[in-house]
């Protein structure tokens, strides 16, 4: 299943009704609807947020504004590197790099004053073993952006291994973004 033309992964979108700044995205059985119309997003993933892995030079406004005006971009995945070394939390090698979500936080304001759509992406193939700093960075998201319809969440990226999405890594409460899209990897 391809949801969003410049994603190669399968995902399943879940939508609720978004506020009127962008185009409401909701879904109606298998289609994905923006405006109540079928249509498609196109755009780019940026690399991981990581430090020293030089992607980190393209979380910037001027980045997101070019994708827009140049590619004419309509959606933007902004991942949130977090247990390779340099991530968010860090690893045995390397410690964890708060930097790294100040940077997804300063392109997700560049792709909203772009009025891009914004996967944010917990970016790991280890997200069950951790859940509660993925609910933590969502909640934090969702308290500076929670209004804002530009947001698509993806909880989990590509599990390396068998699991059960319903119990170990679905938000167990979506009021955190009650009018937000949540994409997960679907094995």
């Amino acid at each position: 299943m391809r949801l969003l033309g410049f994603l190669a992964l399968p995902l399943t979108l879940s939508c609720m009704n978004a506020g009127a700044a962008l185009a409401p995205l909701t879904v109606s059985g298998n289609q994905v609807l923006i405006g109540g119309q079928q249509g498609s997003l196109a755009g780019i993933g940026l690399f991981w947020s990581n430090s020293g892995w030089g992607g980190e030079k393209y979380y910037t406004p001027q980045t997101l504004a070019w994708l827009k005006t140049d590619w004419k971009a309509s959606v933007v995945r902004i991942p949130m590197g977090v247990d390779e070394p340099n991530g968010y939390l860090g690893n045995a090698s390397t410690p964890a790099d708060p930097t790294n979500k100040d940077r997804v936080f300063a392109a997700i304001d560049a792709a909203i004053a772009n009025d891009l759509y914004v996967i944010v992406d917990w970016h790991t193939h280890h997200a069950e073993d951790f859940q509660p700093h993925a609910i933590a960075f969502f909640e934090a998201v969702a308290n500076k952006y929670g209004t804002t319809p530009n947001l698509i969440y993806e909880i989990y990226n590509e599990p390396l291994k068998a699991t059960d999405w319903s119990t170990t890594v679905k938000p167990r409460n979506l009021s955190w973004a009650p009018k937000s899209c949540v994409i997960h990897w679907c094995d």
